[in-house]
This record gives structure tokens, C-alpha cells and sequence, in this order.
């Protein structure tokens, strides 16, 4: 999570002072592979504060909209249509 806020503040910083001495592709490149590696990280958490529902039809019947995320018992991360 470090390295993902370090590139994301990297990112934000290289567009603040708008120096085009340093190739965007890299800082880029670089919050990417801050993402990626920060992804189970952020699954894992998702897991934990996404509500849990059954399937599609207990998420509505719970109030949830279509495009809302929740869990199912598996921690799969699902999309209400």
C-alpha cells in the first residue's frame, strides 16, 4: 500500500510541477506496478467492507441498485445488474 501511495504522490507531484523533464511513461509505468501489486491487498479489504449477499436477486431484494458491488459467500467480489 506504501509503494501505491508513493506512486500515486509521484504522479500527482510530476503533474503539479508539470516537468516535462521526466517522461510520463514512466511514472506511469511505475503507479501500474504499484497498482498491480497492490491489488490482493485491496481485494482482501474489499472482501471485509463489501455487504454479503447470496446472489443478484438477495443484493436488490437488500436494497442494493444495479452496478453496486457486493460479496457472496466465496468473498467474490460481484456486480448487481
Amino acid at each position: 500500500m506504501q509503494r501505491l501511495t508513493a506512486a500515486i504522490a509521484q504522479v500527482a507531484e510530476h503533474e503539479r510541477k508539470n516537468d516535462f523533464r521526466v517522461k510520463p511513461n514512466v511514472a506511469a509505468n511505475e503507479l501500474q506496478a504499484a497498482l498491480i501489486a497492490a491489488l490482493p491487498s485491496l481485494i482482501e479489504q474489499a472482501s471485509f467492507t463489501l455487504p454479503l449477499y447470496a446472489d443478484n436477486t438477495a443484493a436488490i431484494a437488500g436494497g442494493l441498485t444495479a452496478g453496486r458491488l457486493y460479496r457472496n459467500a466465496t468473498n467474490s467480489v460481484q456486480v448487481v445488474v
